[in-house]
């Protein structure tokens, strides 16, 4: 997968020479996290306007339908990030994408579905995700999305995007 090249490249450039044990399991890499909601948003017809997948500058993933966008940041697992360090850098990107009266857009960050995420994604106060209006997206392998509403305290299985804005 084109993930796993970007990687490579990326050991490559520092030096790692463990490269074949230190790869990066597909299903929690930042690109396969993008890849598996894009694929989604496709099939619920939300249309990728922005795609800025791995290292590249700008948002990971702008959906729209009709006057309604979702900006998602997502992260995955490395070699050399732990998932609390992850977690900080998605908050950050995410607040930097942020702005004022928008009642038509959902502010995302999105995660693999694993427990050392679900546990992370629980332990961010209520509060400040009430007031960034932020949701928590716990992605899984099946396209199932597990997501922390700001209001939640324990994440919610939804079946589409649309949920964001309860259109159900």
């Amino acid at each position: 997968m084109r993930g796993n090249l970007n990687l490579e490249k990326e050991f490559e450039k520092f030096g790692n020479k463990q490269r074949s044990r230190d790869r990066i399991v597909d299903l929690y890499s930042e690109d396969h996290v993008v890849e598996l909601l894009e694929k989604k948003a496709e099939c619920e017809d939300w249309t990728v306007v922005e795609k800025h997948p791995g290292l590249e500058h700008g948002v990971d993933l702008k959906l729209q339908k009709g006057n309604r966008v979702i900006v998602i940041e997502a992260k995955g697992e490395r070699k050399a990030r732990t998932q609390h360090g992850a977690v900080k850098g998605a908050l950050g990107a995410i607040i930097m994408h942020m702005t004022e009266g928008t009642a038509d857009r959902a502010y995302c960050v999105a995660f693999p579905s694993t427990d050392a995420f679900r546990n992370l994604a629980c332990s961010i106060p209520t509060m400040p995700r009430q007031r960034l209006g932020l949701n928590i997206i716990l992605v899984e392998e099946t396209g199932l999305l597990n997501i922390l509403f700001p209001n939640a305290l324990n994440p919610s299985k939804v079946n589409r995007f649309d949920e964001l804005f309860n259109l159900g």
